[in-house]
This record gives C-alpha cells, structure tokens and sequence, in this order.
C-alpha cells in the first residue's frame, strides 16, 4: 500500500492496494486481491516504512439498505404505459432507498470501534464514511 510516495512493508513483505497485486502462481490475468506481492509493484521504490505521522485515508461505501427497491422504482417510471411513467425521484426519495440500514451502520461501528483506530474520526457523508489516522496510531 503506498502512502504519499511511500509505500508501506512489514518485514520482508509489501502489501499494495488490490488492483496493483497479482498472483505469480498463476497465469491469469486478473488480479488476485488476496495475494501478497513479495517486492514493490513496477514504478515504486521501497523506501522504508512510512513515518508515523503520515496520514492514512480510508473512504468506505456501505451498501444501501433498498437497492431492488430503487430498481423497481426506476424501472416503472422509466416504462411506458405505467402510471408513474416520466415521474422523476427527487434527491431525497433517492437518498431513503440508497442509504446504509441502521444494521449496517451499527455493525460499521463496531468494526471500527474493536481495533486500535476507533470511531473517533470517522466521518459520514452520505453513505460514504471516512476515517483518518496517522500511522503511528494503527
């Protein structure tokens, strides 16, 4: 994973994002997002850990509690002949089928609250949450 220029070891192991690992075992191309890739990705240079007080961002998008609920809705108002044909959603209505349950944002919470990082700065936007922790902190 890399962080600014840097990217992140533990030991003698580089862990990158998923679309920079690949699987050397195999001869597929698609890449594997559970393999450990043993040296640096092509373009990046080890540099030693990062230093404790970068930053480390992470955005998670949490899956909206009626997203068939949304489909249906879009499908009839976008068929001909039904009575909510033409009839537009407005941001609002959108937001109630796409937003997270409470179910889960309490089991979020709790995910982020049993490690070392907590909840404290975890940010919502939406369905989008955000939380960022210097290095030295994880």
């Amino acid at each position: 994973m890399s962080v600014g220029n840097r990217v992140i070891a533990d030991q003698n192991t580089v862990t990158a994002t998923p679309p920079l690992l690949s699987d050397s075992s195999t001869n597929s191309s698609t890449p594997n997002p559970f393999a450990q890739q043993l040296l640096p990705a092509a373009g990046f240079i080890y540099e030693g850990p990062a230093p404790d007080s970068d930053q480390l961002t992470l955005r998670f998008a949490l899956a909206g509690k009626n997203i068939s609920g949304l489909h249906d809705t879009l499908t009839a108002r976008s068929t001909p002949g039904n009575a909510a044909f033409r009839q537009w959603l407005s941001a609002d209505e959108i937001k109630t089928f796409l937003e997270p349950s409470s179910e889960t944002l309490a089991a979020f919470e709790d995910f982020t609250s049993s490690g070392k990082t907590g909840s404290a700065n975890l940010h919502r936007i939406a369905d989008i949450l955000r939380q960022s922790n210097d290095l030295g902190n994880l």
